[in-house]
């Protein structure tokens, strides 16, 4: 029996059955990278309080993830579409985290910078497996649900993320 990572989904017996929980997953860590931006417009007015960020400080920490996440997304893409879809969401959502857990401790503007460049790197190896995955999973007649789940998260992840951030 060939490994199911491996096989297209073309190439498949029948459909993979877990699929509609892999599309979960994969939403929920779209959803995590989206709101990561997003929430930031709320926070934004407490870090300059608390951490005394200049407006140039403010802009650093907020491009330090848009920047790397939208210049990385098409290269970091290729290469998880390339080499492994499973290994770059795992590994993104793993950066990711490191970064949410550095920028979490750290009390310094140019520390902050970092880890949510690092959180930027993240996002942008997730973005693009997430979308490639789903394409992957399921077949083509299911395939226009799955990525309007899919797009209807990242639309639901822009809105919902500065009213999480500003309930916390």
């Amino acid at each position: 029996m060939p490994f199911l990572a491996n096989t297209p989904v073309e190439k498949m017996a029948g459909p993979y059955a877990q699929r509609w929980w892999a599309l979960l997953v994969l939403c929920l860590s779209l959803l995590i990278t989206v709101m990561a931006n997003t929430s930031l417009i709320v926070a934004a007015p407490d870090m300059t309080a608390d951490l005394g960020l200049s407006s140039s400080d403010l802009q650093w920490v907020v491009d330090s993830y848009t920047v790397p996440y939208a210049a990385l997304m098409l290269v970091l893409g290729a290469i998880g579409d390339k080499y492994s879809r499973r290994g770059a969401l795992v590994l993104g959502l793993l950066i990711f985290a490191g970064g949410s857990v550095m920028g979490s401790m750290v009390d310094e503007t140019s520390l902050v910078i970092v880890a949510r460049a690092i959180m930027g790197i993240g996002a942008a190896v997730v973005m693009p497996a997430t979308l490639s995955l789903v394409v992957a999973t399921f077949p083509r007649s299911e395939r226009a649900k799955a990525i309007t789940a899919w797009a209807a998260t990242s639309g639901v992840a822009v809105a919902v993320g500065p009213l999480v951030s500003g309930w916390l």
